[in-house]
């Protein structure tokens, strides 16, 4: 499979996207660990349950 130009923007602002979120967890993650931030906060900043973000601490 050749991608085209439009596939290769796609996929490139997909990786980007992904890329953030997960910097996005890493620094809230280090802010609980630190005991800047609650887990239950965090989870809520991130939008998902409590008990999917601990599963990352």
């Amino acid at each position: 499979m050749v991608l085209t130009e439009y596939d290769k923007k796609k996929t490139m602002e997909l990786l980007a996207k992904e890329e953030r979120a997960e910097g996005r967890l890493k620094t809230f993650v280090e802010l609980v660990k630190d005991g800047l931030l609650s887990a239950s906060e965090a989870a809520k900043r991130l939008s998902m349950s409590e008990k999917k973000f601990k599963t990352f601490l």
